[in-house]
Order: C-alpha cells, then sequence, then structure tokens
C-alpha cells in the first residue's frame, strides 16, 4: 500500500494474520486497527504523517519498525515492543532517546538526521551491531558506546565529535565513519583490532596514528584538509 492515498488501516482488522504491512508515503496519521494484528512482524511507516505511536503497543511480535521521515518527536510507545531487532526513526524531529532503553534485543538502529543530543539510554542495549548517528551536528559526545561489545559498524558522520576516546574499548568494530566531523585527534582508533574501513572524508587534517600491526585496514579514506583528495587505499 506504500505511495498509496491510504489515511485509514481500520479495514486491516479483518486481516488478522497480517506478518508485514508496508504504507511508506502514505497520508497515514493514526495507527487505530493495527492493534487487531497480533501477528505483525514488519511495519513501514515511512513518510507518512504520524507524529503518535499510539496502539504499537498492541504489536507484541513487531521486529522491524521503519518511522523514518514521520513527524515523530519521541519514542513513547515503543517500550513494550521487546522483540523488536530493527528500527529506523532517520530523518524526525527526535529530542530524546527516552523508551530506547527498554528494546535490549535491538540489532540495528538507524537515528541519523535527528535532533538528539545525548545517547542516554544506549548502554542496555548490549546486543546492537550497527548505529548510524550521521548528520547530528549537536552529538558531541559518545559516552554510552564503550558499553555496546558487539557493535561492528558505527556511522559518525556530520556529527559535533572531536574525539574517539570513548570507541577504543570496541573489539569487534569493523567499519568507522567519521567524514565530516571536527575531529583534532585519531588516539584511540589503533586499539580497534577488527578494524577493515575508516572514513575520514573532510575531517581536516589529522595526524594519523600508525596503523602498522594495529587494524587490519582495507580501506582508508583519507581526510582532504584544503588540498584535493586521492583515491581511498586499500591492502
Amino acid at each position: 500500500m506504500s505511495d498509496t492515498g491510504v489515511t485509514s488501516l481500520t479495514a486491516l482488522a479483518q486481516l488478522p494474520q497480517l506478518q508485514e504491512v508496508h504504507v511508506a508515503g502514505t497520508r497515514l496519521t493514526s495507527l487505530a486497527g493495527l492493534e487487531q494484528l497480533p501477528h505483525l512482524t514488519t511495519l513501514d511507516l515511512s513518510f507518512t504523517g504520524l507524529t503518535s505511536l499510539a496502539g504499537l503497543d498492541q504489536l507484541p511480535n513487531l521486529t522491524t519498525l521503519d518511522l523514518s521521515f514521520t513527524r515523530l518527536t519521541s519514542l513513547r510507545g515503543l517500550e513494550k515492543l521487546s522483540r523488536l531487532t530493527t528500527l529506523h526513526v532517520a530523518h524526525t524531529g527526535l529530542t530524546s532517546l527516552r523508551g530506547l532503553a527498554q528494546l535490549t534485543r535491538l540489532t540495528m538502529v538507524d537515528l541519523s538526521d535527528t535532533a538528539f543530543t545525548r545517547l542516554a539510554g544506549f548502554e542496555t542495549l548490549a546486543q546492537l551491531t550497527t548505529v548510524n548517528l550521521a548528520r547530528n551536528p549537536d552529538l558531541t559526545s559518545l559516552a554510552g558506546l564503550e558499553k555496546l561489545p558487539q557493535l561492528t559498524a558505527v556511522d559518525l558522520s556530520g556529527t559535533g565529535i572531536t574525539s574517539l576516546a570513548d570507541l577504543a574499548p570496541l573489539p569487534h568494530l569493523t567499519t568507522l565513519q567519521v567524514a565530516y566531523t571536527g575531529l583534532t585527534s585519531l588516539a584511540g582508533v589503533e586499539q580497534l583490532p577488527q578494524l577493515t574501513t575508516l572514513d575520514l572524508s573532510d575531517t581536516g587534517r589529522l595526524g594519523l596514528p600508525a596503523f602498522a600491526g594495529s587494524p587490519p585496514l582495507h580501506t582508508l579514506s583519507p581526510s582532504c584538509g584544503a588540498a584535493p583528495c586521492g583515491e581511498s587505499h586499500a591492502r
């Protein structure tokens, strides 16, 4: 039903066996009717006019939820979705991560292009492997990420961070994107033993640490500074 003129989901109450619903790009503003779908596992509500999550707590089997490009400013209503593993809330007006801490089965979360400033609640998400925090310019601290030992990919592009010190204790991190940040040092990155991809594009001139004998980097996108960048280097 994506990209249609649908404004209501009440008719879906007659289809109690539904497992996936995609209503991206519709005129939907209410979730009324979804509470009758107890077997729903995947729900795409992106690009809708949604402003409230009322009713989502009636979907106990939901594992994948896309709320990107909606008008949401809060995650209130997600706390009871204990089986959720994938959450997209990019390009929303989200200012707080309250409610995220209860989603302890999350393995992937996309919070890019939102308005939050702190990672409060992340420390309980021990199963996370992929985190997208890109283009949150008011995010200046990574405190909390060091509590997520399963992380393999982190996108910090366009954030307000200037240090990677909090990333040092992440033994499984393989991909790190820090393009378009104000990084002044890469101290600590040499302690990421599994790092294979590092994007430093447009971060200015950085003193690169000695990588020899450290992370097994396959791809390094260097800082451009004022001079033209060369191509990424592969080893």
